[in-house]
C-alpha cells in the first residue's frame, strides 16, 4: 500500500515487455461489445466505466497497445458531461490513467456471460466462470484489501498533522481535498467507490479494517504537515478557504487578492461548514457600518477583530458584545460568523464543559456563543486560553494509558445583556 501511495504514475508498457498477450486457447470478448457495455455504464460515472473497460480489456488478454486504442475510442465517444449534468470533457489523460491502473495488476478470468458484473483488479471472480470454476468465498479480509487498493487509487498524497492524525489528499472528480482517513467522510467515499466498481456494498467491518490499516500506514510513513481550518498563512501569503464544491480559496498577498483553484496548504472542513460566496473587487468595509448598532469607536474595534480573524494563526482577542434587549447583539454575532466562517449552526448555547469548547474549536474557525446570562469561572479560563492556544487531553477509548488530545487557537464571539467578563485573565484579552 505504501508503494502505491508513494510511487509515481505507472509507465506505459512497451510493446516488448507487456505480460498481457492473449493465450492461444483464450476466447476473447470483441472490443466493440466491451465498448458498447462501457458506454452504457458511463451514465453512472465515466471514470468508473472507463476503469471497468480497462479491466475487461486486460482480462481478455488484449495487449496494452490494443487496449489503448479501445480506451481512446471510449474517450471520444463518451458524453462530455459529468454525473451532475455539467459540461466537463472526459480527457485522454483520465482514460489512459485508468488503463495504466488496470494493467498494473495481473489479469483475471474474462466475463463468461453478459450478466456478470465487473470484477476488482485483484483476486478471483465472485461468480462461476465459463470453465465451471467455483467462486471463492471472499470475506471481510479480501474486501478490506480491495478497499485498500481503491483508496490508493484515490489518494494523491498522504501525511499526518502535528498531533499525529492521518490525512490524505483525495482526488474526486478532478478536485483534491484534504480528508482525515479515519473520518466518516472518507469511509463514505470508500463505500461509494466500492459501489461504483463492484456494484455491491462492503460490510462495516471491511471498511473499518481498511480504514484502520490505511491510517496506520500513513502514521508510520507519512510526512508531517500543518492542517488548517478556513484560514491559513504560508510565508507572506494568507489563504481563505471558500469551502465550495470546487475546492477554491482566496490568496491574499502584498499585491492584492485573487481566487485560486487549489490551495498550496491543506484545509480541513468541519462538519456543518458552509461555502463562502465568491468575492468581488471594489467592496468597502463601510457597507457594514449601518448594520452595526454601536459607536464609531466600537465599530473600529469590530473591524479590527474581523481583520484579526483572517490571520493564519493566533493570538485572537475575544469579541464581547453587551447591550440591552433588542440591541442586535445576536445579529452582529451571526454576521461576524457568516462573513468569514459560515456554518449550519452559526450561534451556540453556553457549553457544559471545557471538552465541548475544544470539540467546537476543532470544527470551526470562529466560535460564537449567544445570549449568555453569565460566565462560570471554568469557561472564562478556557476562553482566555483559547485566545492564545490551548489543548485538552483525556484517556483514549478502549485503552488503559493512551491519550487522546484536542488543541486549538480560535477567535471567539460572546454576547449577553449583562457584563459577562469579570476575571482579569480573560478581561485583559477582550475587545
Amino acid at each position: 500500500l505504501q508503494d502505491l501511495l508513494q510511487a509515481p504514475a505507472p509507465r506505459a508498457p512497451e510493446a516488448g515487455d507487456i505480460p498481457h498477450e492473449p493465450a492461444e486457447d483464450a476466447e476473447r470478448w470483441p472490443v466493440d461489445d466491451l465498448l458498447s457495455r462501457a458506454l452504457e455504464r458511463a451514465s453512472g460515472g465515466r471514470n468508473a466505466a472507463g476503469f471497468w473497460l480497462a479491466c475487461q480489456l486486460r482480462d481478455n488478454r488484449y495487449s496494452y497497445d490494443e487496449a489503448q486504442g479501445a480506451m481512446l475510442q471510449f474517450q471520444a465517444a463518451v458524453p462530455g458531461v459529468n454525473t451532475k449534468g455539467q459540461a466537463e470533457p472526459y480527457t485522454r489523460k483520465e482514460a489512459l490513467s485508468s488503463l495504466d491502473e488496470a494493467f498494473g495488476h495481473s489479469p483475471r478470468e474474462p466475463l463468461a456471460t453478459p450478466g456478470e458484473q465487473v470484477t476488482i483488479i485483484t483476486g478471483k471472480p465472485r461468480t462461476a466462470n465459463a470453465r465451471g470454476r467455483k467462486p471463492r468465498n471472499t470475506g471481510t479480509a479480501s474486501v478490506a484489501t480491495e478497499l485498500l487498493v481503491m483508496a490508493a487509487g484515490l489518494i494523491t498524497e498522504a501525511f499526518t498533522s502535528r498531533d499525529g492524525r492521518p490525512y490524505a489528499l483525495v482526488a474526486v472528480d478532478g478536485l483534491k481535498r484534504a480528508l482525515r482517513t479515519d473520518s466518516r467522510e472518507f469511509s463514505d467515499l470508500l463505500r461509494q467507490r466500492y459501489r461504483q466498481i463492484r456494484s455491491g456494498v462492503p460490510t462495516r467491518e471491511a471498511v473499518k479494517t481498511a480504514v484502520e490499516q490505511l491510517s496506520a500506514e500513513i502514521r508510520q510513513g507519512g510526512d508531517v504537515r500543518d492542517v488548517f481550518m478556513r484560514v491559513a498563512q504560508s510565508g507572506d501569503r494568507i489563504f481563505l478557504d471558500l469551502a465550495d464544491r470546487q475546492c477554491r480559496s482566496v490568496e491574499v498577498s502584498g499585491n492584492g487578492w485573487r481566487v485560486i483553484d487549489m490551495s498550496p496548504v491543506p484545509f480541513e472542513r468541519g462538519r456543518g461548514a458552509l461555502p463562502l460566496p465568491e468575492p468581488v473587487h471594489g467592496g468597502s468595509v463601510e457597507v457594514l457600518r449601518p448594520l452595526v448598532n454601536s459607536s464609531d469607536e466600537h465599530f473600529i474595534l469590530l473591524v479590527a477583530f474581523l481583520l484579526g480573524c483572517l490571520q493564519g494563526g493566533g493570538p485572537y482577542p475575544p469579541l464581547v458584545l453587551s447591550g440591552e434587549q433588542g440591541s442586535s447583539k445576536s445579529t452582529v454575532s451571526r454576521m461576524v460568523k457568516d462573513l468569514i466562517d459560515p456554518a449550519a449552526i452559526p450561534l451556540r448555547l453556553c457549553p457544559r464543559e471545557d471538552r465541548d469548547v475544544l470539540i467546537t474549536a476543532t470544527n470551526n474557525h470562529i466560535i460564537a456563543y449567544d445570549n449568555l446570562s453569565g460566565m462560570p469561572h471554568w469557561l472564562s479560563d478556557v476562553l482566555a486560553s483559547l485566545a492564545t492556544g490551548t489543548g485538552y487531553s483525556t484517556r483514549e477509548l478502549y485503552t488503559d494509558h493512551q491519550e487522546a488530545t484536542l488543541s486549538a487557537c480560535r477567535p471567539v464571539v460572546i454576547n449577553g445583556i449583562t457584563d459577562l467578563v469579570e476575571r482579569s485573565d480573560l478581561l485583559d484579552r477582550c475587545l
